[in-house]
């Protein structure tokens, strides 16, 4: 790092310059800031320069409640401890480095350096419904492993994963089931509060820029019986594909980039579930499993219906926008149909719907995805829960209506249906 700290800093601030992001200068209020920055960025370089005329892309003082972050972009945020910060600043600084790099995406998960043939490749652990990623990818510094994410990594079209230089969080208390993780955190102390704790892993946390091949992605799965044994198995890449696009950060105009993405990754990959109790028992078998591992993907069986396992509700909306604010009229006998330019991206069980400006991904499946089919041609509610009730006839009409009505209501806040034409 370079750059010299002194003790009497303008008043106006400091200057930040990370590496891979010159255009987005961060600017510290103070130099007890900059104390804390350059602790907790060990791994992700920057240079100090003085704080120029034009506004910074993030800024960053001390007030009186904790800590103000304000972005370029517009609006400020206030978070009471160092750790929340510290947290929050990384993961914009991550999400401009990625924005930055054509035909790059944030993928939320865990990524380790494990060996291959003389080699080294990314285990990739995607963020799905609790599964304890962090302390997962963390118990792998014990093993010797690199640690190149415990939240988020940057991914390239030609399948490379590249580090942030992010230390892991950890989330507080931990597990009876990490007492070696414990006493490492003891020994390499690093910021936190209550909730969260920093993990500074010096060098065998990749710094920002190192990439390496993904070789394998590998879905965790927390057991509920306590003693199991981790176990391995293989995923077909349908339900991957499930999975995965879930866990992609989402930017305007990058929807079906992402999608392309996650169907190389998974029809080229080896996939697998890892059922685990105890993280450190789990990264001790995937260590030894490296070679078998990184093999050739084999087609697999289809593992219908196991996203469920994965997902939680929140995740498979968590690549669409945001509701907008106009009011549903629901109608049962308005028509709709769908809005013009919406892609449709099949794959497996699921269809995925991608509005015109590529702002976001929407998946339906089942009777969702046969619906959105009829709705090529202006439908209404109530025709729709009359069609279904011919296949569904136990289903009472009222019930049928009130889940279409939902249902439409969501496509018309996502943007994906419109009122037909009288």
């Amino acid at each position: 790092m370079s750059g010299t700290l002194t003790s009497a800093m303008p008043q106006a601030g400091v200057q930040l310059v990370f590496k891979g992001l010159p255009e987005a200068p961060l600017l510290a209020g103070s130099s007890h800031i900059v104390q804390l920055l350059e602790k907790h960025f060990q791994r992700w370089p920057f240079e100090l320069t003085p704080a120029g005329e034009e506004r910074p892309a993030f800024a960053v003082r001390k007030v009186r409640r904790g800590f103000q972050v304000s972005s370029r972009e517009g609006g400020a945020e206030l978070f009471e401890t160092a750790a929340e910060m510290l947290c929050d600043l990384g993961i914009d600084l991550a999400e401009a480095a990625v924005r930055r790099r054509a035909g790059m995406q944030c993928l939320h998960c865990a990524a380790v350096a494990l060996p291959c043939g003389g080699e080294e490749k990314l285990a990739v652990f995607p963020n799905v419904n609790k599964a304890g990623k962090s302390l997962l990818a963390a118990c792998f510094l014990r093993h010797g492993a690199r640690l190149f994410a415990d939240d988020l990594l940057a991914v390239t079209e030609g399948g490379h994963g590249m580090a942030f230089g992010l230390p892991p969080r950890l989330r507080l208390p931990l597990p009876d089931s990490v007492p070696h993780l414990a006493a490492a955190m003891r020994e390499t102390p690093g910021y936190g509060d209550g909730r969260y704790h920093f993990l500074y892993a010096g060098e065998s946390l990749a710094g920002f820029g190192e990439a390496l091949p993904v070789g394998a992605i590998i879905l965790p799965r927390r057991r509920e019986e306590k003693g199991a044994l981790p176990e391995l198995h293989r995923l077909s890449a349908s339900s991957a594909f499930q999975c995965l696009t879930y866990q992609f950060q989402m930017r305007d105009g990058q929807a079906q980039a992402v999608l392309e993405l996650a169907r190389r990754l998974c029809e080229r990959l080896p996939l697998w579930i890892l059922d685990y109790d105890s993280p450190e028992e789990a990264a001790s078998l995937v260590v030894q499993e490296a070679p078998r591992l990184f093999s050739a993907a084999s087609p697999g069986e289809e593992d219908a219906g196991l996203a469920v396992d994965f997902l939680a509700e929140s995740d498979r909306l968590s690549c669409a926008r945001a509701a907008r604010g106009r009011a549903f009229p629901s109608e049962r006998n308005l028509r709709w149909h769908r809005t013009p330019g919406v892609r449709i991206y099949e794959n497996g069980a699921f269809a995925y719907l991608i509005p015109k400006e590529q702002s976001s991904i929407f998946g339906v499946d089942g009777i969702g995805r046969a619906v959105f089919a009829l709705l090529a041609e202006p439908l209404s509610i109530a025709e729709a829960a009359g069609l279904l009730a011919e296949v569904f006839p136990q289903t009472g009409r009222a019930r049928l209506e009130a889940d279409l009505s939902h249902f439409f209501r969501t496509l018309f806040e996502q943007g994906l249906i419109v009122r037909a034409p009288r």
